[in-house]
């Protein structure tokens, strides 16, 4: 929720998500249920209107994951679906977006904190490449681990970098807040000094790999190919990222502490949390935003 919250400052993707299924999802929900009895007829509009522009021939993309023997019968009884839809057109919706460093604190009656902070390193000029992920294999187990989980006393601590550029840090169930993005500013010097000789690196990008690689589920496949069809990512792009992961160097990992800082000095960040410990550092803060209204 921190992240995916924190992704919508800087994200138009992230922001729908958020919008979808986050906490602003969740607040439409309980003010629907809140004052169902007077929105009621304005709910079940909006819910027909939706159904004609989503139900739609037109709008319809398909993915279906079978064995090749039964794809001629699929074929047979989806065509039947199909010229049961609508054929209407409907002209594109623009989804409009506005970047603001909201940096909130989600305040809740916890007692501990999920800390994120982030930006996108496409928009300070950087690219993506597979020597990222060995970067979030270092940063996951090694320097944020240490900082974060082993000395800071947090759960866990999540890495995240995307082919659509963002770079993400969050913290999972951690008594700490100010500490934790002091940690994550740190990394940049970490990485300015890293040093690992070649069998350090191999256990690096063995992990890397093995995450990478992961054994998928016929479904988990479909998914996946779907996925892959939307954003238009080519077996090209996903063996060029394995090839660079494969390759990355020591010096690869050091030269990324540029990205690092010119992600990290754009300062957004989110947290949710205690009440308590978010307003004890107010000062970080732009926004404080009740989770359960």
């Amino acid at each position: 929720m921190a992240m995916n919250r924190l992704s919508s400052y800087f994200s138009p993707a992230g922001k729908f998500t958020e919008l979808n299924s986050g906490i602003s999802f969740y607040h439409f929900l309980t003010g629907l249920e809140r004052d169902f009895e007077a929105r009621s007829g304005e709910l079940a509009a909006n819910l027909e209107k939706a159904a004609q522009l989503i139900f739609c021939v037109n709008n319809l993309t398909a993915g279906i994951t079978l064995p090749e023997q039964d794809y001629t019968r699929f074929v047979r009884h989806f065509e039947g679906f199909t010229d049961s839809l609508p054929k209407k057109k409907f002209p594109a919706a623009a989804f409009e977006f506005i970047e603001a460093a909201d940096n909130e604190g989600l305040l809740t009656p916890s007692k501990v904190q999920y800390v994120a902070k982030g930006y996108s390193f496409i928009r300070t000029g950087h690219e993506y490449s597979g020597a990222l992920q060995v970067l979030r294999t270092i940063a996951g187990l090694d320097y944020l681990w240490n900082r974060v989980r082993v000395q800071g006393g947090a759960y866990g601590v999540s890495v995240v970098f995307t082919r659509s550029g963002m770079m993400l840090f969050a913290s999972y169930r951690d008594p700490n807040l100010k500490e934790t993005l002091l940690a994550y500013e740190g990394l940049t010097e970490y990485l300015a000094n890293f040093t690992a000789d070649e069998r350090e690196m191999k256990k690096y990008i063995i992990g890397t790999i093995s995450r990478l690689d992961a054994p998928l589920t016929p479904q988990m496949k479909g998914e996946q190919a779907q996925t892959n069809y939307f954003t238009s990512l080519t077996q090209e792009d996903i063996q060029k990222e394995r090839d660079e992961v494969l390759s990355a160097t020591a010096g690869d990992i050091k030269a990324l502490s540029r990205l690092a800082a010119d992600v990290l000095k754009n300062d957004y960040i989110c947290v949710l949390g205690s009440e308590g410990k978010i307003k004890q550092h107010r000062e970080l803060f732009k926004n404080l935003v009740s989770v359960y209204e």
